[in-house]
């Protein structure tokens, strides 16, 4: 049990960091890094908590699929599942590899994105 608390700790914090450190790399590094590249720097909160920035696009407007609060607890659940089956699996391993860890929080982002926009839906910046 206490190796799970610790592998979901850990998790976790990457991902915190992730979400502080992606959009001042963006912002530090707009001389040398490729602008697709800075753009997802810049945007990854909106790709890695993406409940609150889902819309569906009607004839003459998009609409918010979910409102504020129900898009923050999706968001905890979200990487809470994530942090735990990743804790579960990783229980009995000695060294906690950053980089895996910083790996899976990308590629499991891919998944999400893809599915909501096979769906019909997309991410809006600023939802009025």
């Amino acid at each position: 049990m206490k190796n799970f608390l610790i592998n979901g700790v850990i998790f976790l914090s990457c991902l915190l960091i992730l979400s502080i450190f992606f959009p001042f790399l963006a912002y530090a590094g707009h001389n040398f890094i490729p602008i697709p590249f800075q753009i997802i720097l810049h945007y990854w909160n909106n790709a890695c908590f993406p409940y609150e920035y889902l819309f569906v696009a009607s004839d003459s407007e998009k609409k918010r699929i979910f409102s504020e609060g129900i898009a923050l607890l999706l968001n905890f659940l979200q990487w809470i599942l994530f942090a735990s089956v990743y804790a579960f699996f990783m229980r009995h391993v000695k060294s906690k590899l950053v980089v895996i860890i910083i790996s899976l929080i990308i590629l499991s982002i891919l998944p999400i994105v893809l599915a909501y926009s096979f769906m019909g839906m997309g991410f809006k910046i600023a939802v009025e």
